[in-house]
Order: structure tokens, then sequence, then C-alpha cells
């Protein structure tokens, strides 16, 4: 009886066994050759957890690969996010919190290429669940500020926070960038005076404690804020001369932003502005003040309600007014006439003149004596008023 000689290969995970008559050392298997006819993706498959499993806490998941010639590599994904990559022997570990995915429904996937190319994908379906305490005592699940909200303060801050736990908290501690402030075990509320820091940004944190010691901090970002808006005028310039309205511009600022800026004279508030930019002006009403110097004073509020303000004076000096009342437009002169002008000022007159044309006839109080010689035609006859300040109008009629 004739002997049976067997050569064996591992391919994967299969020994093939060849019986061979007479079997040589040359006749191993071409494993290039067999690399070359694979058209077959690996079978995958999860080990743990399976499609359907709860699962809570950090678990392992397990992935194991078969192939007909040699597995390459692992890509792993969880939702969508590749979560891990390997190019070693199965079977694969990896390590997942669920905590941090969150409770829910979770897919897993895992893709794996084999030497040829070919890819085997396999997906399961798990349901993550909120760990259970240990001991039956869990931490406190939140932590929230309630006083201040997060932005500008200033003065005095009652500083309140409140938590979440399953069995209660025990004490919440202040810190103010990281110094702590003091400590409260209910009601959890403090006074704090923010003048103990420097102006600026500054970090709250709430130390919720429950009655195992277990804690959880919820951090709030503050801005300590005790400068009223820098407001700079730059109209009025403090010489200006008005009439009937007054211009006014102004640069406004603050850490804590513009609330509303106004405008007033005297005690009168002539403008608002609740949408402030960086700047205000514009322009408002003189026509009820009398001459005289004044201040225009421009008011700024910042979010905390804190001012900051700046004035300019102005004079409201109104130019004179002159009239002649006689002779009357279009009337003929034949003699010497006594011309009689009107004249006032809000201040004070300087002078007022009377000119034939372009020739002085000199100054008027009241009236003045014209002589308009021996000639003929149409004569102009024009008064000039002018006040202390130079302003000057003119009044003219043809005679």
């Amino acid at each position: 009886m004739m002997a049976l000689r067997f050569c064996g290969v591992l391919v994967g995970a299969t020994l093939a066994l060849v019986a061979l008559q007479g079997c040589k050392d040359d006749a191993a298997l071409d494993t290039a050759g067999l690399q070359d006819r694979d058209e077959t993706a690996p079978a995958v498959r999860f080990l743990r957890p399976m499609a359907g499993d709860v699962v809570t806490g950090r678990i392992d998941v397990e992935v194991n690969a078969e192939d007909a010639f040699e597995v390459s590599s692992l890509e792993l994904r969880l939702d969508g996010d590749s979560v891990s990559l390997s190019t070693g022997a199965p079977p694969w570990i990896w390590s997942w919190d669920t905590a941090a995915s969150g409770p829910g429904v979770h897919t897993l996937t895992a893709r794996v290429s084999d030497a040829a190319g070919n890819e085997g994908v396999e997906s399961i379906e798990v349901t993550v669940v909120a760990e259970v305490c240990a001991g039956g005592d869990c931490p406190p699940s939140e932590v929230f500020w309630v006083r201040p909200e997060s932005g500008p303060v200033t003065g005095v801050v009652v500083l309140e926070a409140a938590a979440i736990d399953d069995r209660g908290i025990e004490e919440i501690r202040y810190f103010v960038d990281g110094a702590e402030v003091g400590r409260t075990t209910g009601p959890f509320d403090l006074e704090w005076d923010s003048a103990r820091v420097e102006e600026g940004a500054h970090t709250l944190s709430a130390v919720a404690a429950d009655t195992a010691g277990q804690a959880l901090a919820a951090d709030l970002e503050i801005l300590v804020d005790r400068s009223g808006p820098d407001v700079r005028l730059a109209r009025p310039d403090g010489v200006d001369v008005v009439h009937d309205a007054i211009a006014f511009q102004a640069t406004v600022s603050d850490a804590s932003g513009v609330e509303r800026v106004e405008v007033q004279v005297l005690d009168t508030v002539l403008a608002t502005f609740t949408d402030v930019g960086d700047s205000v002006s514009g322009r408002v009403s003189a026509e009820a003040l009398e001459a005289g110097s004044y201040s225009l004073l421009v008011t700024a509020w910042d979010t905390l309600e804190i001012q900051g303000r700046d004035e300019r004076t102005f004079v409201v000096d109104r130019p004179p007014t002159v009239e002649i009342v006689s002779p009357t437009e279009g009337e003929t002169i034949t003699n010497i006439t006594l011309v009689e002008v009107r004249a006032e000022d809000d201040v004070q007159l300087q002078e007022v003149r009377l000119f034939d044309g372009e020739v002085d006839l000199g100054e008027v109080e009241g009236s003045l004596r014209w002589d308009p010689g021996f000639g003929r035609g149409a004569r102009v006859l024009t008064a000039r008023a002018t006040d202390l300040r130079g302003q000057s109008v003119e009044f003219g009629i043809t005679v």
C-alpha cells in the first residue's frame, strides 16, 4: 500500500491540504498568483457589542475578519466619524466611552480591506443609556449660573448658582479667576464687591458639591466696569456763534457698550440717541434761546447706567436788522430830504451807515439829512447795520 504525503499551506484562517504522490519541496503554493485571483471581499463581524445591544459606560468594541488570502486594514466609524484605523492582524479592539456619545441609538461601522483591495463592510446599531451611578449616588448632573449674567458688572454683585443632583447639593463654592471668594450651604448666594479686582475681563466659577462630596463646576465670563463712557465733543468748539441752530458732533465709546446719548442745553434735552455707534452728530434748534453764552452738554450712559459727559460753550448772537423807513421804494426826491433808518440788534449795534450808491453818506443815528444834488435819475440808497461781533446786514431802496 502506497503512503500519501500531504503538503499544507495556511491561507488566512484556512488550512488547505493537498494530497500529492511524491510531494517535492519546490511544489509550494504560488501565493502571489493566488492574490491575483482573489476577488472575494473579507467577511467582517462584530464580536462585541452585538447588534441591538444596550450599553453604558466604557466598553470594548471588538471586530474580527476573515479572508481567503490576507486582511490588510480596518477602519472603524462611529455615527459616520472615523474613530480607529488599524493595519495589524484581527481581531481589533477599540475602547469606547459611551458617555461621550450620549444616550440614544448609535451606529458602528467596520470597513475591512484585503491585500487585493477588496472591501468588506459591516454595520450595527446599539443603544447607549446613562451610566448607573456607583453606590446609587450620582454626582451633580448640571451646574448653572442664576446671577449675574455673562457680561458687564459693577459695584457689589450677587453671585448665585444652582445645581441638579439626585440627592441634593451640600455646598457651592465661588471663585474669581481661580481664587475662592466664598462658599454657601444654602441659600446659595453671596455678595461680592467687584472693586476688589481690576477693571476688565474676569472668570467666575461655581463649584457645586453633593452630599457625597462629588463636585461639578460651571464658569461665567464677566467684564468689570467702573468707568462711564468716554465722550469727546468736536463741535461746538467753544467759540461757535450760532443764529438759529446748533451743530454738534461727539465721539462716544465704552467697554460695556453705549446704551443711550442725550444732548441738552440748560435743562432741556434737545436730542436723544439709542442706536449708538461710535459717534453722534446733528443740529438742534436755538430759536428759543436769547442772545448770550450757553453750554451744550452731551451725556452718555453705558449698559450699567454709568454716565460719561462732555460740554462745550457756544454763543447765540443773531445779525442785526435794518430798514429804510423814509423815503420809500420808488419815491421821487426833489430836494434835501430826511432819510429815516430803523436798525436793531439782539446784543448791541456797533454802527449804522447810509450809502448813495458807492458814496458813504456817513453814520446814521435814527435819521440823516440827504442832499441828492442836481443830478437826475434813479439813485440807490443803502443802509448797512453792523453789530459788535462784526455781523452786517444791508437794506436798499431805489428812488
